[in-house]
């Protein structure tokens, strides 16, 4: 039988449910708050990028991009310039170059990907000001992005 931790025993003490199964994976994600889950989350994220990196490659995405002000440095560890034509995306690869259309004038611009993001619901862009400028807004936008090869 696996070991018991000390926040295993502090949630059963407090008369919290205990976990739904006694042997296997669901007993250790249990045991250590998920940290196996996530650790498996993460590798098929990266699996799927690997396996799948053609048809990402191909794959278009329409919603809303807004301008990101940022200092310091950047999820790739660069650092952040907002001069630059850059972009955060959740989950495209670092120098990923993805043209952004703008929906409500038609104008376009190649990004780089060098930061992850956006953080906020329903956003699937954060662009630099150069390059909202580029596109002719400020603040937030309709947008569809294109990898390009």
């Amino acid at each position: 039988m696996p070991q018991r931790n000390k926040r295993h025993d502090k949630l059963e003490s407090r008369g919290a449910p205990k976990p739904f199964a006694r042997s296997g994976v669901v007993e250790r994600i249990a045991l250590n708050g998920g940290a196996d889950m996530r650790r498996c989350a993460f590798l098929s994220t990266w699996v799927l990028l690997l396996v799948g990196q053609t048809n990402a490659a191909q794959a278009e995405e329409s919603g809303l991009a807004s301008v990101y002000r940022y200092a310091g440095r950047t999820a790739s560890g660069e650092r952040a310039r907002p001069t630059d034509l850059a972009a955060a995306h959740r989950s495209l690869p670092f120098g990923t170059r993805v043209r952004v259309t703008s929906q409500r004038n038609g104008r376009s611009v190649v990004v780089r990907i060098n930061d992850r993001g956006p953080f906020r619901r329903g956003r699937i862009i954060d662009v630099t000001p150069a390059a909202a400028r580029e596109l002719g807004f400020s603040g937030v936008t309709s947008v569809s992005l294109g990898v390009v090869e």
